[in-house]
């Protein structure tokens, strides 16, 4: 497993955990399935996204120069954790916007 197949799968994971977490934080009872499953969504989404970026990455013909090349190796290592963290925090931030004002 490579960096971009693990912070997709750490985002499918986290968000809609964070979104329960939040949820039930709020006490919104079984709303919170609910909060669940849209965290899902969200995570598979932001996930692949995040899979292809760094595939992306990774697979750039720009290689051949040494400073793109070094530029691109730590992007593809430290793009992806970036943006799996801000999925995960915007997930929760937004399920808990949510909660208050639906709830």
């Amino acid at each position: 497993m490579n960096v971009a197949d693990f912070f997709m799968m750490i985002t499918i994971l986290g968000c809609p955990l964070a979104a329960g977490i939040i949820a039930a934080s709020q006490k919104i009872g079984w709303f919170t399935a609910l909060f669940m499953a849209t965290g899902l969504l969200i995570g598979i989404a932001a996930g692949l996204g995040i899979n292809k970026l760094a595939y992306l990455l990774l697979h750039s013909d720009d290689r051949q120069k040494p400073m793109i090349g070094l530029s691109l190796a730590l992007a593809y290592l430290i793009l992806p954790v970036v943006l799996a963290l801000a999925a995960i925090a915007a997930t929760a931030w937004l399920t808990a916007l949510a909660a208050k004002e639906l709830f």
